[in-house]
This record gives structure tokens, C-alpha cells and sequence, in this order.
């Protein structure tokens, strides 16, 4: 549900364009990994926010989370240049404090090299 409210509200959170495109970046991300997460334990999980929401089985869940990491992959820096590239080796570190805050960290490997 997080990651759903950051991508909805992602272009109105600031007048800056490219972090609104981050924000939305980050919140796809972490859609696709915790979908990807889910459907290995689950054979159908929802993927809408609704009451009711209908159980999607692990084609549809998998599709989805491979339309929201394209989606991210498209987003750019101010200058226009790209954040990631296809092909990158990206890793996405997921964390917490004793306060119940949660972040998520993208690092981009291939820049390292």
C-alpha cells in the first residue's frame, strides 16, 4: 500500500519534477519487489488497493511488476540523462529503524565499474 501512495502522489509532492519522478521511481521499484516477493509464497495475491480486490495469479502478479520496473527505468535525472540503463546492474537494499521508519536504497553497480 505504501509504495501505491508514493506513486499517486508522487507529482504533487514537489514542484521539482525530477524528484517527483525519483519519488515515483522509488515507489515502482519497490512495488515490483515486493510483488515479486509475494507471488513466490502465494499462489494468487491482490495487486489493487481495494475492498475485495481480486487474488491475480503469478503470469498476471509477475507481468505487473515487469511493467512497473520498465516504467521506473524510464525516469530521468534533471539534466535529462538516465539514471539506469538496460542491462545495469542495480541493487535495491530495503530498511528500517527501531521507530518503524522504512527506506529503500538504489545503488547502481555498473557506475562503480
Amino acid at each position: 500500500k505504501e509504495a501505491t501512495t508514493v506513486i499517486t502522489s508522487a507529482e504533487t509532492a514537489t514542484d521539482d519534477t525530477s524528484v517527483g519522478n525519483t519519488l515515483k521511481a522509488y515507489g515502482l521499484f519497490y512495488r515490483a519487489l515486493v510483488h515479486g516477493t509475494l507471488i513466490q509464497y502465494f499462489e494468487q495475491i491482490p495487486v489493487e488497493i481495494i475492498e475485495d480486490a481480486p487474488f491475480n495469479d503469478r503470469v498476471t502478479v509477475l507481468q505487473n511488476a515487469i511493467d512497473d520496473l520498465t516504467e521506473a527505468l524510464a525516469h530521468t535525472k534533471k539534466d535529462g540523462t538516465e539514471n539506469w540503463k538496460d542491462g545495469d546492474e542495480i541493487d535495491v537494499c530495503l530498511g528500517g529503524t527501531f521507530a518503524n521508519d522504512k527506506f529503500i536504497s538504489l545503488i547502481n553497480r555498473s557506475k562503480d565499474k
